[in-house]
C-alpha cells in the first residue's frame, strides 16, 4: 500500500488504481482514473484537489460499498473517482502496481 498526504491533513492508503474505461458492447464513456483506498486521517470531499507526485486531479465521485456519497471520513475504505486518465503516473508515483484498463461488467 502506498500513502498519500496533502496539505490539508489528508491521509489516504492506496492499495489499488486502475481506469475505468467502457468496452465497445458498453453505453458507458470513460470515467478517468479510479484509486481505492482507506482514509487513514482527514476528509476528502466531491470536487477536492488530489496532489499525488507532480499531478494535480479534481475528484469527480467518491463511492462507498457501490454508493456515490459526498464526503468520506477516516477510517473508510473508498473508491476515488479522479477526472484525468493518468492512472499508470499514478500507479508509478505510488510505487505500485498498475492494472490494466477495467471495464464496467453488469
Amino acid at each position: 500500500m502506498a500513502k498519500v498526504t496533502t496539505e490539508s491533513g489528508l491521509v489516504l492508503d492506496v492499495f489499488k488504481v486502475f481506469r475505468l474505461g467502457s468496452s465497445k458492447k458498453s453505453y458507458l464513456t470513460d470515467h478517468g482514473t479510479i484509486l481505492l483506498a482507506t482514509v487513514v486521517a482527514g476528509t476528502v470531499k466531491l470536487n477536492d484537489t488530489l496532489q499525488i507526485g507532480s499531478l494535480t486531479d479534481k475528484v469527480v465521485n467518491l463511492q462507498i460499498d457501490r454508493k456515490n456519497v459526498k464526503e468520506v471520513a477516516a477510517g473508510q475504505k473508498v473508491g476515488i473517482c479522479l477526472a484525468e486518465k493518468h492512472a499508470k503516473v499514478i500507479a508509478k508515483a505510488l510505487g505500485i502496481p498498475h492494472r490494466r484498463e477495467c471495464c464496467w461488467q453488469e
